[in-house]
């Protein structure tokens, strides 16, 4: 049970029904991912381009799965006005914040918070779930549970195993937001994004979570 659920990949199908763009052309790709992310650096490594892009918006949440078919490398700097959730769907990425390095797979998907700096390493055939997290959604729901102000950016642990408890339940969590994209249901959308963001500040280690 240590890996990504199985039903969790199958939930995912909604958002993978329209592709935003597919293409073999590494500068079409560059420009289509800086659209959707942000401005980066992005180097081809071995393996062919065969770059594909899924997203929808699901509240003031961004689902993407975003594949790239050969190895890149990625220098973003800090994501500024968002946080970042990713986990490989399949295969497997080496994901440095703040020079911290995490491993990432179907089994441990990492938390990227918008201030520290940033470095990717997609292996070839990797495919990823990107969850992008306005900032201020974050910082609002962290000043309310503090009742307090922020003394200065959050900063989450990166690494995020998939396996535990509080993994699981953050999968569940996903899901029940992508589920909104087939039958929309926007009386529940706040609270379950809140539920979300609740999840990140309490389970998921952080320069705030004793606070």
């Amino acid at each position: 049970g240590q890996v990504m659920e199985a039903w969790f990949n199958a939930e995912l199908q909604p958002l993978c029904q329209t592709p935003l763009f597919v293409s073999t052309d590494p500068d079409v790709v560059k420009r289509q991912t800086a659209g959707a992310f942000k401005e980066h650096d992005l180097f081809w490594q071995r393996g062919r381009v065969d770059a594909a892009l899924y997203g929808a918006q699901v509240g003031s949440l961004s689902f993407f799965v975003l594949q790239y078919g050969a190895a890149v490398h990625i220098e973003p700097g800090p994501l500024e006005g968002f946080m970042l959730f990713q986990v490989p769907l399949a295969g497997s990425a080496e994901i440095r914040v703040n020079g911290r390095s995490v491993a990432a797979s179907p089994r441990t998907g990492v938390v990227i918070s918008p201030s520290l700096g940033l470095e990717l390493d997609w292996h070839p055939g990797c495919r990823q779930l990107l969850v992008k997290i306005p900032r201020e959604r974050i910082e609002n729901t962290c000043r309310n549970l503090l009742d307090d102000d922020l003394a200065g950016p959050i900063e989450f642990e990166p690494e995020m195993p998939l396996g535990n408890h509080a993994g699981r339940s953050w999968q569940h969590q996903l899901a029940s937001q992508v589920c909104n994209l087939q039958q929309f249901a926007p009386q529940l959308q706040p609270a379950q994004e809140e539920a979300l963001i609740h999840h990140l500040l309490l389970r998921q280690p952080s320069n705030y979570a004793e606070r």
